[in-house]
């Protein structure tokens, strides 16, 4: 829900221009990512309240689409790239730009281990 708020308030890059306008930061949210930000939390209150309810199956359709769906946001992280190429390449000094890219490398590992994990938590908990 906080993200959903605090991205109506984010500024973005229009042709190289930050733009910081409201209005025009919610049009855009709104044309681009809103969508699927709503759609993921509509299903996590869904899944909240079945699983309090007693109804939610592991198994089910509705269950498997919101974790498929979720799977979008996180490419959304690609974004990311893009800002820390910015800052790799902008004006910093050797010794700024070797520790900006040993960060960069760091978090690159932890997200792949993030992943593998979860990875293998799924095939423990769902393997025969």
């Amino acid at each position: 829900l906080f993200d959903l708020i605090i991205t109506f308030r984010t500024g973005f890059h229009r042709n190289g221009e930050l733009q910081l306008d409201e209005c025009t930061i919610a049009k855009h949210y709104l044309k681009t990512w809103f969508a699927l930000d709503f759609y993921l939390l509509s299903v996590d209150w869904i899944l909240i309240s079945m699983s309090v309810s007693g109804t939610l199956q592991d198994g089910s359709l509705f269950f498997r689409i919101g974790r498929a769906a979720r799977l979008c946001k996180v490419l959304r992280i690609t974004r990311l790239k893009k800002i820390l190429d910015k800052v790799v390449d902008s004006n910093l000094t050797a010794i700024w730009r070797l520790l900006t890219m040993l960060g960069i490398i760091v978090c690159g590992i932890l997200i792949f281990s993030h992943f593998l994990s979860c990875m293998w938590y799924v095939v423990g908990k769902y393997a025969p």
